[in-house]
Parts: structure tokens; sequence; C-alpha cells
């Protein structure tokens, strides 16, 4: 089936173009809004050639294409229209909560930098590879240019979730990016690093004033993420205020002064610190809870994060994990997370390796080599799901694996990248014992689930490729 037939099925089976209200795509899934989830044929929808599953999660329909879903989503938009600006609009909002509609804006905002941090990511494990094996590398020009390629998309972080923000609330980008650069212009950076007056959860604050009368909390909002996303949120109603009440002729030079000016010192003056001690205190929390029993957490963690995954949670935790990372330049969860990914790829090999059917060889061997790179969806609904026994084993294997990498120290220092390339984020040269753990919890999730799955599939397992 071509993209344009698989496309056209789709769009079909969801109800038409009539049902359609907005479409989009992430990496892996095409998401629907719909006007009525009657008229949708999940079970059809699931039986075609190129789709491996769909949930239905949050006011939104998901088929799970897999990494060529960019592809799909072009024919798609051939037939209704482009229609991601329907998503934001408050007939459909209103059907969401308050949460979904929160995480909605948060994803939304952050989802453009993927790529960029995979990018980035990337070339910060490779000089963690060149430190390593020449540490005096460290010390020169190359290694400072490099690096701050590396770091510039972490440091720079309010820039551009802000102008993600203002372009998923239909604001002006720049005006967006702009709210977030000051945030981290170097004058309030400056009122930060002066001594603190008090310290909370780890995080130094500074107590200052302006206009000599307004307390003002100082602090660095470098490599933040939630601070840039409340201002946006802040600004984003005063913008279409002004777009309404403002003469044409003063709208050029009036609605971003008045945008900026609000919107900057309400968030320098409540909502930036606010969101910046919850931050500081959801790290102070993660940590302790990893502290308390290291193993057990990567036990508790590391292989459920697949059923996760399964119900559509993983999603509110990606803006904490992100949180971790720029606040404590690392994250330990997801260090244990690795685990899970090599895990459902030994159990998609299993399949591959005992399965009889011509269909089963083509699906577990294709979504095999996705999960490998970091795509895991695909096997994950249309080979394990099915099977029980690979999900069973990938659950184990991820946990034992997950286990071992939290009493070894893993770490991720960036993020962006999954699968086997993710190594090259676990690498710090003042961590290789953690660096180790990371690895040994990849061979581990994947032999387990290998050897599991492998030893308890059978003939009645097989017979899923038979009716699917």
């Amino acid at each position: 089936m071509t993209n344009s037939e698989l496309a056209g099925s789709i769009v079909n089976l969801v109800g038409g173009k009539s049902n359609i209200q907005g479409c989009f795509h992430c990496i892996t899934r095409l998401r629907f809004t719909l006007h009525s989830s009657k008229e949708v044929e999940p079970e059809a929808i699931k039986a075609l050639e190129g789709v491996a599953g769909v949930v239905e999660k949050g006011g939104m329909f998901m088929v799970i294409i897999g990494p060529h879903v960019p592809k799909v989503y072009a024919e798609v938009e051939k037939i209704i229209g482009k229609k991601e600006e329907a998503l934001t609009n408050p007939e459909q909002q209103n059907k969401q909560n308050l949460f979904n509609r929160l995480l909605t804006y948060i994803c939304a905002s952050y989802k453009p930098l993927f790529g960029l941090m995979a990018g980035s990511g990337l070339i910060k494990g490779l000089l963690s590879i060149m430190v390593v094996f020449l540490p005096a590398f460290k010390e020169g020009n190359t290694y400072a240019v490099l690096y701050g390629m590396a770091d510039a998309i972490l440091y720079f972080m309010p820039v551009f979730v802000a102008a993600g923000a203002a372009k998923y609330m239909k604001i002006d980008t720049f005006l967006g990016g702009l709210i977030g650069a000051v945030l981290i212009c170097p004058n309030i950076i400056g009122l930060a690093s002066q001594e603190a007056t008090w310290s909370l959860f780890g995080m130094n604050m500074v107590v200052t004033k302006i206009f000599g009368i307004i307390p003002l909390v100082a602090l660095n909002y470098t490599s933040s993420l939630f601070p840039a996303l409340v201002a946006i949120g802040i600004a984003a109603p005063v913008y279409r205020w002004c777009k309404k009440k403002i003469p044409d002729i003063l709208q050029m030079f009036v609605t971003p002064f008045i945008t900026l000016l609000v919107a900057v010192l309400i968030t320098l003056l409540v909502f930036g610190p606010v969101v910046s001690v919850i931050s500081a205190l959801i790290g102070w929390l993660l940590a302790a809870i990893y502290n308390f029993s290291p193993w057990l957490c990567g036990l508790a963690v590391g292989g459920p994060w697949i059923i996760m995954v399964m119900m559509g949670l993983h999603t509110g935790f990606i803006p904490v994990l992100l949180n971790e990372i720029m606040t404590n330049g690392s994250s330990v969860i997801l260090g244990f997370l690795g685990a899970n990914q090599m895990a459902m790829t030994g159990a998609l090999v299993a399949v591959f390796v005992k399965t009889r059917s011509k269909k089963g060889k083509s699906l577990s061997g294709s979504t095999g080599l996705s999960c490998f790179l970091g795509i895991s969806e695909p096997g994950l609904y249309g080979v394990l799901i099915p099977s029980k026994v690979g999900l069973i084993w990938s659950v184990i294997g991820g946990s034992l694996g997950g286990m071992i990498a939290a009493i070894m120290g893993a770490r991720l220092y960036s993020t962006g990248i999954s699968g086997i390339l993710q190594i090259t984020l676990a690498i710090n040269a003042d961590n290789m014992v953690g660096f180790a753990g990371y690895c040994i919890s990849l061979v581990i999730g994947f032999a387990v689930a290998f050897i599991g799955t492998y030893m308890t599939y059978n003939n009645k397992t097989d017979s899923i490729f038979e009716s699917a």
C-alpha cells in the first residue's frame, strides 16, 4: 500500500474529511482531533497495512505509523488541507480538561526542539569520548568552540521554548523569542549572580528591588523550561487584546511594547520565581526518591515505563525529565530508561528468529531495527502487545537492566536521541562507572527479553500474525 493509499484509507475510516477538525504528527503518530469519535472504525484502521496500532487519549485519536509518518501526513494534508491551527481553537480546548490543555501546550512548545537537542547531544557525546582518551583536549580552543555548539540549545532554552510557545499560541514568533531572551539577558543574570539572600531546594535566590520599592526575586533563567512557557501564557492574551483594541497605525510598535512590558514584568516579579521553586522542588524530590533506593527506583520504573507509554502517561513526564537535565545538568531517570528500549528490541529479534510467519518475520524484523535505532511504538503495538509474551519479557528485561543502571549511577547528560545512539549521551569523563552501567543495562535488557521471549514463544503465540 502506498503512502497515498494509506492516507486515503485512514481519512475515510476516521469519518472522512468533514469529521476531521485538526491533524498533525509527532515522531511516529498521526494525531487527529475529530468532531465525533462515533464515526471512527478503529479495528479497520488497525488492519491496514502500514498501521501499527491506534490510541485514543486526551481528546485525540492517534494512528501509529512509524518513522515514515511525515510522508503519510503529507498525503493526509493533500486530502484534508492544513488543519493544524484547529487544534488551538477555544471550542476544541474546552473539550479537554485543564491538565490535558497544559500538557498539549507544553509539548507543542518544545516538540520542534527534539531534533536540535539530538544533534547538539551527539556533539556533546563525541566531545566526552575525546576527553576520556585525551584529557588535555578539554583545555583547548577547539573544545571550547565545539562545546559551545553542543551546549547552546540548553543555555538558550528559554528563547527557543518561548518561540515555540508563541507559534502554538498564534502570536508573533519573534516577539515570543524576544520575551525568552529578556529572561536570560546578561543584565538580569547579573542581578542573580550577587550574593544569595537565601536558598531553597538547592536553588540560590537574590532578593532585590526594582522601581525602588517593588521586591524582585532575581534568578538565573538560563537552561530553564517553565518560566518561558509561563511568560508566553501571559503574553498571548495581552497580545490578542492589543490586536483588537489598538489602532492599526500604532500596532507595529505599541503591541510589542505593551506585551513585552506586561509579560516580562509579571513573569520576573511573580510567576518566574514560583515556577522556578516548583521546578527545584521536583528536582529535589526526584533526587530524594532516587537516593532513598537507586536499585528499587530503576526496577520500578525501568520496565513499567513501557506500560506508561501504552497508556499515554509517559507524555506528562517528558517536561519533568527535561527539567531534570536543565536543573541538574543530567538525568538519572533517563539513565535507567535505555534498558527498556533494548529489551523491546531483544523481544522483537526473538520473535523474528522464532516465528514461521512471513508476515511476522517482515513485521518483527523491520520494527526490531526501528526499535534498535530509537523508534519503539510500531514494534510495541504491532508485535509485542499482541504477542503478550514479548511485552511481559520486555518489561522484565527493562526493569532488571534499569536496576543495574541505577545501582551503577548511569545518567544521561542530554536528550533528543533514542536507541543505541543514546549511548553517546551517557558518556562523561567524571562518571565512567555510570557509563559502564548504562552499557551493561542495555545488554541485560536485550538478553533477558530475547531469551525469555524465545523460550516462551510458541505456535499459539505465532497465530497473532494469521489474524492480523
